[in-house]
């Protein structure tokens, strides 16, 4: 809001003295002040609070009031060095991620705890709603979490493939709504069916190669018994080198030249 007026109409002889107050303290220099009214330039949530106008003759005076409540609609901060404190304060060690309104991404091992921020500022202070999947994570089953800082932070802990998926902040007040997200990916390990072992033969018909499994987490191997509970991909030895073998009568006439 970029400015605001306040008029306060009176009849009197001889001319009254106008006096203007903010939550009962005299109103003076910067506000502009002319014959009974009061304009607010460049107002902001500072402004807000009760606004009196005192009129005063000889014969009396006269005080009327008005409340001024200042609306900002939810909205995203310029600066986000606040939320971002607040995150490494409550969870120094755990990966973190801050809801935009186009949305943003965590990818995390399986197991892992995450915080997730919901940057916001408006006047009043927006109420600060969490959901998975579309719905009030209060209802999510199967899902530990934690809401903290008012709304601001929602912690999330022992994630799995069921509950990745995306995360949104509903922030609201009497001026509007805001719908923030971030969605969280869970890396699973999984069976690769990587290159073929050596021929078993080096010629004739009856060589075999057997295609090898590795166990990897994010295109990287690890330890094949993290992968005890995966199902194994259906994997058949391939024929290999089917070139006859030399004849041993070949090799004896050469043998003998």
């Amino acid at each position: 809001m970029s400015g605001f007026f306040f008029f306060f109409f009176f009849l009197g002889v001889p001319e009254a003295e106008v006096t203007w107050f903010r939550n009962k303290s005299k109103l003076g220099s910067p506000h502009h002040l002319h014959e009974g009214s009061l304009l607010l330039t460049n107002v902001s949530s500072s402004d807000q609070g009760l606004y009196s106008c005192r009129a005063a003759n000889l014969h009396g005076e006269l005080t009327e009031s008005s409340q001024l409540l200042i609306l900002d609609p939810p909205q995203v901060p310029t600066q986000l060095e606040d939320i971002r404190a607040l995150l490494a304060a409550t969870g120094p060690n755990l990966p973190s991620v801050l809801t935009s309104p186009l949305g943003t991404q965590l990818v995390l091992d399986p197991g892992n705890s995450a915080l997730l921020g919901c940057p916001i500022k408006g006047h009043p202070v927006p109420n600060i709603t969490w959901f998975h999947g579309g719905q009030p994570i209060v209802t999510a089953t199967g899902l530990t979490h934690h809401i903290l800082a008012a709304g601001q932070i929602l912690q999330v802990a022992n994630l799995s493939g069921g509950s990745q998926g995306e995360f949104s902040c509903l922030a609201q007040n009497e001026a509007g709504v805001l719908m923030q997200k971030a969605s969280l990916v869970i890396q699973d390990y999984w069976w690769s069916v990587d290159r073929l072992a050596t021929c078993s033969a080096s010629c004739g018909n009856r060589g075999v190669q057997q295609p090898r499994l590795r166990c990897l987490l994010n295109s990287t191997e690890v330890n094949p018994a993290h992968c005890a509970g995966k199902v194994r991909p259906a994997v058949q030895p391939i024929a290999c080198n089917r070139r006859d073998c030399p004849s041993r009568a070949m090799g004896l006439a050469s043998g003998l030249t």
